[in-house]
Parts: structure tokens; sequence; C-alpha cells
């Protein structure tokens, strides 16, 4: 008989790699990733599914202009090798 397992939740070991603040944002946003996956990207995507912004996110605060986006809620994913981890904002006036 097959397993399957299914996680609801932040694994414990997780939940302090990746934060994102303010939020809501309004003109910039800043992402606090605090792991240790090599050529970790983090990926926006707008309520349509399309990507805002891409780049590569290394230890420590990073700071995102919003400029020229539209109000709406964001969907951030970060991929690293060891991990993927997601997030969410909303962007306002």
């Amino acid at each position: 008989m097959d397993t399957l397992a299914v996680f609801t939740g932040i694994l414990p070991t997780m939940q302090n790699e990746l934060s994102v603040y303010p939020n809501p944002a309004v003109n910039e946003l800043f992402v606090r990733y605090n792991g240790d996956g090599a050529n970790a990207t983090l990926k926006v995507y707008n309520a349509l599914g399309q990507i805002e912004t891409s780049i590569p996110l290394h230890q420590g605060v990073t700071r995102i202009s919003t400029d020229g986006w539209a109000k709406g809620i964001y969907s951030l994913q970060l991929l690293s090798n060891k991990s993927m981890l997601a997030s969410k904002v909303v962007l306002v006036d």
C-alpha cells in the first residue's frame, strides 16, 4: 500500500527564512531572506499570474520598488537549491 503524506502550514525550520514587509505596502517592499540556499531567486506574480519581477536573492534584506505596479495582491515565490517558499503582499495606494 502506498502512503501519501500531506503537510499543511510551514515547517518550523523554514518559518523564519522569508519575511516580507510592510504588508500592506505602498511604494516599496522589503524581503528578508535568512536561508542558506545558494542561487535563490525571488519571483513576484500579480493577480493575473504574470511575473512583475524576478531577482536573485541573497541573505539579508532586499528592497523592491513597486513603482508602476497596480494595487492588489501579489504572490512571492522564492526558489533555492534547498527549498521553495511563498508569501503574499497587498499593494495599496
